[in-house]
């Protein structure tokens, strides 16, 4: 029956509950499991860590101290690399002395075998001076009897007859010659001396050179300073080596502090890991007899209590359906009875007579309408007979005065021939409201239509114009002169700089002024305090010298264009009296450049000191009767 049926349903349920935490024990064995496994691979890799650890803990040792060996002994090579470093200058010096000997040593030679040559030159000359002066001496009176002349006396004895005068001999020797050998031999002895002492310098001086090579020769002072040389090298490399053997050093003091820490957090690690897993063994061997118990013959836990699950499921349906057929019956018990006196109060002898007059659904439905629309008629007849107005006695009696109710059915036939005609001028207003509504679609259609076959046109107008998308807001004429701009700034800071002494700087910028477009703007970089400035925070003075500038500027690159116009002519009109006089004398000698340069240059001003600099004027004097006249000064 269905109370034993739910009895059984109860007992497996709550065996099937009590399975489900040894179905949670069993899924956590495998977790254990793997769990478990995982440790232990981490256990190996914990103690591969400790054994390398403690290995690269034992050589570190021996690598610390050869490193320091290392450094010890490249530190003594690099800390006499300024002692070596000035030995070699030392060598340089004497390898550039004995260099300089060798030349000078070949030099004296020469000058030695020249002075020897001269020596020997002018020793002959004064030998052979000497001897013609001799000659001379013995043949003078034979130049004395060439001399005489018939009558006239001579010069040594008065005589005025000259019998027997001398004639010149073959060895004869005249004055010429003898002054000649004389010239000659002064010149060789003084040439001598010349060369004598500067055979003397060059010696001292080779002496000097000699000491200051220490006594080397040019190969022995090369050979001394390639040793230098190679020994500075090395202490060089032992200097530069240095900073890398300290930093290894330190490199290894921070390794072995780092292994130190990580054997130690490996063990640590380690010791943890056994802790660990021998707990996961404990928990597993524990649970594992838990779930043997809780298998009961079953492959698993899951196995056994999906086999309960299904055992539940039909001891439930069968207890249902127990329940079920027992209402069931009882119902039909009811049923019966009910349907009986239901028959008997219908007036229906049994069952086949009441089915004999039952009818069909849609025949029911018809007649139920039909009985619905008579109520429904009905209803509303009675309530229009119970209306006020028809309660009313006097309604069956004669109006008083017909004429009255005459006039309110013209007034009443006469509104509504207005609102007749209303209707008709609103009617006839709607429809032509429909045409022009026509027409405005087709026109919003067509205007759409030429928007977008000439978005492309006004997209490139608008960027022209400095609209729409043109984030710089800068028009095409402004962008096309941008160029030209660019260098006539340049050409401006030229002469600018000159004027200001080297503070201001023409910049172009794209920043907008205000809402306005961007375009040719400018801004004035101070390079005395690096920052921009408005050309508007410009002092009068500053304004004047900047505005030449770039008048000066624009004037050169129009000059400079191939097939430009030279501005020949310049006329600044004042200005000047906003300068002060440091500032006037720079834009005066810019000028005067200018003027230089073959421009004419006018100015026009009242400032007294420029009538006192500029000399070609032109003055207009007031006439006291009024007007004026114009006077030329050259």
């Amino acid at each position: 029956d269905e109370a034993g049926l739910r009895s059984s349903a109860s007992q497996l349920a709550e065996l099937h509950g009590e399975l489900t935490g040894q179905l949670v024990l069993e899924r956590q064995l495998a977790e254990h499991r793997v769990e478990l496994a995982e440790l232990r691979t981490e256990q190996v890799g914990q103690a591969e860590t400790i054994a390398l650890a403690e290995r690269q803990l034992a050589e570190l040792p021996a690598e610390q101290a050869a490193l320091a060996a290392e450094q010890a002994g490249v530190a003594a090579v690099a800390g006499r690399l300024a002692e070596l470093q000035a030995e070699r200058a030392r060598a340089e010096q004497r390898l550039a002395a004995a260099r300089q000997a060798a030349l000078a040593a070949a030099e004296a030679a020469r000058a030695k075998q020249l002075f020897q040559q001269l020596f020997e030159d002018a020793a002959r000359a004064e030998e052979q001076f000497s001897a013609l002066q001799q000659r001379w001496r013995a043949n003078i009176a034979s130049e004395l009897g060439l001399a005489l002349v018939a009558g006239d006396p001579c010069a040594v004895c008065g005589s005025v007859e000259h019998p027997q005068p001398a004639r010149l001999q073959p060895d004869h020797v005249s004055q010429d010659q003898v002054r000649q050998a004389g010239e000659r031999s002064r010149t060789l002895s003084t040439e001598r001396d010349r060369r004598h002492q500067q055979l003397l310098e060059q010696q001292e001086a080779l002496s000097q050179l000699q000491a200051e090579a220490d006594r080397l020769t040019p190969e022995l002072a090369a050979a001394t300073l390639d040793k230098a040389t190679a020994a500075v090298t090395d202490a060089q490399q032992a200097a530069d080596r240095l900073p890398g053997l300290q930093t290894r050093l330190a490199e290894l003091a921070r390794q072995e502090k780092q292994l130190a820490e990580r054997l130690g957090t490996a063990r640590t690690l380690a010791g943890q890991l056994t802790e660990r897993v021998d707990g996961l063994l404990r928990t597993i061997e524990r649970d594992k007899k838990t779930i043997i118990w809780a298998r009961d013959g079953y492959p698993t836990v899951a196995a056994r209590q999906a086999d309960l699950q299904l055992r539940l499921q039909a001891v439930e349906r069968a207890a249902t359906a127990a329940g079920e057929t027992g209402r069931a019956t009882t119902a039909a018990e009811a049923a019966g009875t009910i349907f009986a006196g239901a028959l008997a109060e219908a007036g229906f002898a049994d069952e086949p007579a009441w089915r004999q007059a039952v009818r069909p659904a849609p025949t029911l439905v018809a007649l139920r309408n039909q009985v619905t629309e008579y109520d429904d008629r009905l209803n509303t007849v009675q309530a229009r007979l119970a209306a006020p107005e028809l309660a009313d006695p006097a309604l069956d009696q004669l109006p008083a005065d017909l004429s009255a109710l005459a006039e309110l059915a013209e007034r009443a036939q006469a509104d509504e021939q207005q609102a007749a005609q209303a209707h008709g001028a609103a009617q006839h207003r709607a429809e032509q409201a429909a045409v022009l509504a026509e027409r405005l679609n087709r026109a919003v259609r067509t205007s759409a239509e030429v928007l977008r076959q000439t978005a492309a046109a006004i997209r490139v107008g608008n960027l022209v114009a400095g609209l729409g998308e043109n984030r710089l807001r800068m028009e095409l004429t402004s962008y096309l002169l941008v160029r030209r701009f660019a260098e006539v700034l340049a050409a401006a800071n030229t002469q600018l700089q000159r004027i200001s002494a080297g503070r201001y700087q023409l910049e172009h910028t794209d920043e907008r002024s205000g809402t306005g477009k961007a375009g040719l703007n400018l801004r004035v970089l101070d390079l005395h305090t690096g920052r921009p400035r408005d050309p508007a925070t410009l002092s009068g003075g500053e304004t004047f010298y900047v505005s030449l500038a770039l008048a000066l500027g624009l004037a050169d690159v129009v000059r400079a264009e191939s097939g430009g116009i030279d501005l020949g002519t310049l006329f600044i009109d004042e200005g000047f009296g906003s300068l002060d006089a440091e500032v006037l004398d720079e834009v005066i000698d810019v000028l005067d450049s200018l003027r230089s340069g073959g421009r004419v240059v006018g100015i026009v001003s009242h400032v007294s000191e420029l009538k006192l600099r500029i000399a070609d004027q032109i003055k207009v004097i007031p006439a006291p009767n009024g007007g004026s006249r114009v006077q030329l000064t050259a």
